[in-house]
């Protein structure tokens, strides 16, 4: 290989370079952005399913206003979470639900987290500086070992406000528990059917 051609491929590797840091996305195989409240759930939601990225609790902190709230569904305020002897509270407050999914992170033997209605946006807030998506159906199975889970589907209700030019999530109201109680059993694995609420609630202790 002659001088010269090296030199040429030197550069041209270079400028490819430069143009790669230049770009204004970048190339990652989660969503990261929080232009608007659909960029910011698919933000939250592949913080969880790309958890073994190193970023993933930064990530999922980002999505997160300061004054928020998670609202458990009401028929589990007051119960037990079982073999834990953690009684469920009306809500949490950030730095409480934040403990709970950095733990559930860090700990869970898998994490699936899936927002169907996303495949077709939340929607438009326009000028307004909140917009609440109510009735958003969710699907979240956390396996606690390679046979045993849980698994949470219905709906939540979340509200978003404008922070900056940035949207981050200010409540979430849990109406999850479809099949609450339900335990279903295949391919060897065990899975209760329970609430979102619930299986956070798992990570507390």
């Amino acid at each position: 290989m002659s001088k010269e051609y090296k030199l040429l491929l030197s550069i041209t590797l270079l400028a490819l370079f430069i143009l790669k840091c230049g770009d204004d996305e970048v190339d990652t195989p989660y969503h990261y952005s929080f232009k608007t409240p659909t960029d910011t759930l698919m933000t939250f939601r592949d913080a969880f399913n790309f958890r073994d990225v190193d970023d993933a609790y930064y990530r999922l902190e980002e999505t997160i206003h300061s004054e928020f709230t998670f609202h458990f569904d009401p028929k589990d305020v007051g119960e037990e979470v079982p073999g834990t002897g953690y009684i469920i509270p009306e809500s949490w407050n950030r730095g409480e639900f934040l403990k709970a999914c950095d733990s559930m992170l860090l700990n869970a033997y898998s994490i699936d987290i899936k927002f169907p209605d996303l495949d077709d946006g939340l929607g438009d807030p326009g000028n307004d500086d909140s917009y609440t998506v109510e009735g958003l159906r969710i699907y979240c199975i956390a396996m606690l070992s390679s046979y045993y889970g849980c698994l949470a589907e219905g709906t939540v209700d979340i509200g978003f406000i404008r922070d900056g030019s940035s949207w981050r999530i200010t409540t979430i109201e849990d109406h999850t528990g479809l099949y609450e109680g339900v335990v279903s059993s295949e391919r060897l694995m065990v899975i209760w059917n329970t609430t979102l609420g619930v299986i956070l609630a798992l990570f507390t202790q």
